[in-house]
């Protein structure tokens, strides 16, 4: 756990093929009164004394090849969901950088969709997240362990971090539904913590969808209060 203590323990079966009915992983139950899966970030007692920013992976497996090649900045969600208590464990830790380094294949993609909205909205928490390079084509790599394995550490600290705003842009088809694009990406908007920098995420987003600029701006300082509200609260 967050405190270095052992709570669980996990294997994997390096002989269930993907798309198999045989489990790939099998990990303490979570019946176990100590071992809360959806709130422990793994190695996140190590990657906490060496941040900003955090590294966020989806496996374990992913996790250990980079501590083994000295990136010790990195967790492993562990087979589940990025979940608030997550979240909460590292806004806990005053914790502001993040950057998702999640799966290359569709489900992956469609992780990092979900986490960029959870996310949001939440002034002062950068996040940014690890992509491919461009034209990069190689179907043996899925994940970032695969990415190390075949092309070395330096490779993958060289790989390209663009900010969720900008991921966010190039991963929707604004065409289709400009407004759901518009209302999803504005509290992406209200993490940011410069103002100029919002100013022209706004003037961005606006030209994107075709909605009105200073709309845009009053949903920016809607989201941003009720963030500012909530956390009065706690």
């Amino acid at each position: 756990d967050d405190k270095g203590s052992i709570c669980g323990f996990v294997t994997r079966n390096t002989t269930a093929k993907k798309g198999s009915s045989t489990a790939k992983f099998c990990n303490t139950s979570n019946k176990c009164p100590i071992y809360n899966k959806s709130g422990i970030l793994f190695n996140f007692c190590e990657a906490k004394k060496v941040v900003p920013p955090l590294i966020i992976t989806e496996s374990y497996l992913d996790t250990i090849t980079l501590v083994s090649k000295g990136v010790h900045n990195v967790v492993g969600i562990g087979a589940t969901a990025l979940t608030d208590e997550h979240i909460e464990l590292i806004r806990n830790h005053e914790i502001n950088n993040i950057i998702l380094s999640l799966d290359f294949d569709k489900a992956g993609v469609e992780a990092t969709s979900k986490y960029v909205n959870q996310l949001s909205g939440r002034p002062g928490l950068a996040l940014s997240i690890k992509v491919l390079p461009e034209g990069f084509h190689d179907e043996e790599v899925v994940d970032p362990e695969d990415y190390v394995r075949k092309y070395g550490i330096d490779a993958f600290k060289s790989m390209p971090v663009i900010g969720a705003f900008e991921w966010k842009l190039l991963n929707s088809d604004y065409r289709s539904e400009p407004y759901d694009l518009a209302i999803k990406t504005v509290p992406i908007i209200a993490n940011e913590p410069s103002f100029i920098e919002r100013e022209k995420q706004c003037k961005v987003l606006a030209k994107h969808t075709g909605v009105d600029l200073q709309v845009i701006k009053e949903e920016l300082e809607r989201v941003s209060n009720v963030e500012s509200a909530r956390k009065t609260a706690m």
